[in-house]
């Protein structure tokens, strides 16, 4: 009876949840009680990861408060029921209820963590506690609370005990010339931001990247052990061990081993893709963030790319001396410290490894993790990490709602490889309803050549066109939905919006002053998703389909000063490029020689010809 009627008011609940998300207003619950965030997710993964009886009996009592909204349902595809009992949703019980906290803490300490079907002492001692539990979770008033402030689909606040600004400071960094109010800035060595990081570190750091072969900061790693500086990084473990190990990650990696850096092999089940270390989480008032999009590599963060450290024979050879376009994000906040420092102490420490449980080999998957946001002084930051991100797929989960949000907007996205089906579907129905209210669907981008052009490209989609699979050539998709929804005058408007990188970014041969040959590749990197407010700055996470499965850091920002500096790298880019994604597949196809205008990039012939 108290259930049937508390789901009436959890209903509308969610429906006023549900208009304080689209008018972005976060409202901290007035009553809550604990504010020691760095307890409730030591606790967090103490009981829901590698006690899987914790996790089924909060499953079960949590089970009615599980249910998806029906709007939610239509809008976002998201299904009737959550799978699973979020960590976000764990660390919403224990801030407003601490008077738990010393029930689970003997749990804990009193029960062993395998089960002993013959021990009858263990059986009666299980059965104590869940009983105990129980009679919490059926009680009337923490079941109106919970069904009141509890919404599995939305990020959990986080807030300050004062009402202060969870972020401290932050700041967005470009490796490539961006504008901000009208003024070029130039690019930034984004490896020193990592070295300075390290250096200004007191006490405790962690890193995780795919890749690792910058000395300078291997240097300053080396430097913070001297000073005795607990730390840990991780490096995917293919990346030094498997067949496609490389020789640099291996010999930098082997020389910080040597002095003494705590280095762990990640084992993914996907890809450990993470650019994201967290330093000094346990002192607030210097606790910091750094976020990229950009691995730890000369290719990725160093000044000159795959050319960093090297001597020339040519000088005029050096303008092929370029990174992947990356960004990074270095944001000052104890929240987010001690989030961060939970995420990478589960990958690094814990070595969790997919999302599935495996009790016979006694390894653990990643939780549902659900998402969590921070108030800044200009808005807030909703983080979460995958595999298990937010609800399960941050493409749906998080950023088809920001572009639904922001559908007034015109979106910007600056993209290695956008192959979402999700973020594809979102795009149409900005895209519908831009015509229902006689508006042209524009999206402005810059994308990496290649991968603009694959057969699972999103930007190949939104023009109407595909990869025919025999000839290989891409042509006219007489069948698409976008074709149906533009007409041919909305795809020629889109056509001029969206752009490859520029012609420095593409593999390059050069020669070095002993006369060895070596490649200089590169290429458009960032993961960047953004309209109005909002964006994905930081976020290591492509928008495909695979990316869920990855080891991947994931923010959406409300802050405009990200987008303009966003908008600002986005001109810079444009400024180097008259290319478009529509030209780039006629030269594919062999109808057109590309050609450039800009300084530092080669001319060549064109031909006048397109399908």
């Amino acid at each position: 009876m108290v259930y049937n009627l508390l789901s009436q008011v959890r209903m509308r609940i969610f429906l006023v949840s549900l208009v304080l998300l689209l008018s972005q207003i976060a409202i901290a619950s007035p009553d809550q009680k604990s504010f020691d965030y760095a307890k409730m997710f030591d606790l967090t993964r103490q009981a829901l990861i590698g006690r899987p009886q914790i996790k089924k009996f909060l499953k079960e009592a949590f089970e009615e408060l599980l249910i998806v909204d029906e709007n939610l349902q239509k809008q976002y595809g998201f299904k009737e029921k959550i799978k699973d009992l979020s960590e976000s949703q764990f660390i919403l019980l224990l801030s407003h209820y601490p008077e738990l906290w010393p029930t689970i803490e003997l749990y804990l300490k009193k029960v062993p963590a395998e089960v002993d079907t013959d021990n009858e002492k263990q059986a009666i001692l299980r059965q104590k506690f869940r009983e105990e539990l129980k009679a919490f979770f059926e009680d009337k008033d923490v079941v109106e609370k919970m069904a009141k402030i509890n919404n599995p689909t939305e990020a959990v606040i986080l807030n300050t005990k004062d009402g202060s600004p969870g972020i401290l400071e932050q700041e967005i960094y470009f490796n490539h010339e961006s504008f901000y109010k009208g003024k070029k800035l130039p690019p930034t060595d984004l490896s020193e931001l990592w070295v300075k990081a390290l250096d200004n570190t007191k006490k405790e750091y962690m890193i995780n990247s795919f890749e690792f072969d910058l000395d300078n900061v291997a240097n300053a790693a080396i430097r913070a052990k001297e000073r005795g500086v607990d730390g840990i990084i991780g490096v995917d473990k293919n990346m030094v061990e498997g067949p496609e190990a490389r020789q640099s990650v291996k010999d930098v990696v082997a020389r910080m081993k040597k002095a003494g850096v705590n280095i762990t092999y990640v084992d993914p089940t996907g890809l450990n893709h993470q650019k994201f270390g967290v330093f000094d989480w346990s002192l607030p008032e210097v606790a910091t963030v750094v976020a990229s999009s950009g691995n730890l590599t000369k290719s990725c963060s160093g000044p000159q790319g795959d050319l960093t450290g090297l001597e020339l024979k040519n000088q005029k050879d050096s303008i092929w001396g370029n990174p992947n376009a990356n960004h990074t994000v270095v944001t000052k906040s104890p929240i987010l410290a001690v989030v961060a420092h939970h995420t990478l102490y589960k990958t690094l420490v814990m070595k969790l490894r997919g999302v599935q449980d495996n009790l016979e080999a006694k390894t653990f998957g990643y939780p549902l993790s659900g998402a969590f946001q921070i108030m800044s002084k200009e808005g807030w930051v909703i983080f979460t990490t995958t595999p298990g991100g937010s609800i399960g797929n941050p493409n749906k989960d998080m950023f088809s709602r920001m572009l639904w949000h922001a559908r007034d907007f015109t979106p910007t996205i600056i993209a290695f490889a956008l192959s979402s089906s999700d973020i594809e579907d979102v795009l149409y129905q900005v895209a519908e309803y831009k015509k229902q209210n006689g508006k042209d669907f524009i999206v402005n981008a810059v994308a990496d050549k290649p991968f603009a052009l694959a057969n699972w490209s999103v930007f190949l989609k939104i023009l109407g066109l595909k990869v025919n699979e025999t000839s290989r050539m891409i042509e006219k998709d007489e069948e698409s939905r976008w074709r149906k929804l533009l007409g041919d005058d909305g795809i020629k408007k889109l056509e001029k919006s969206l752009f490859v990188g520029p012609a420095f970014y593409k593999e390059k041969q050069v020669e070095l002053i002993d006369g060895t040959k070596v490649k200089a590749a590169a290429k458009i990197h960032h993961k960047v998703l953004q309209a109005g407010p909002y964006s994905s700055a930081g976020s290591s996470f492509n928008n495909s389909n695979a990316a869920t499965s990855n080891q991947e850091q994931v923010f959406v920002w409300k802050s405009q000063y990200f987008s303009d500096r966003i908008l600002g790298a986005l001109e810079g880019l444009k400024r180097h490029t008259r290319t478009t994604i529509k030209r780039m597949a006629e030269i594919k196809n062999g109808y057109l020689t590309e050609y450039v205008e800009k300084a530092n990039c080669p001319k060549t012939l064109k031909k006048v010809s397109g399908f």
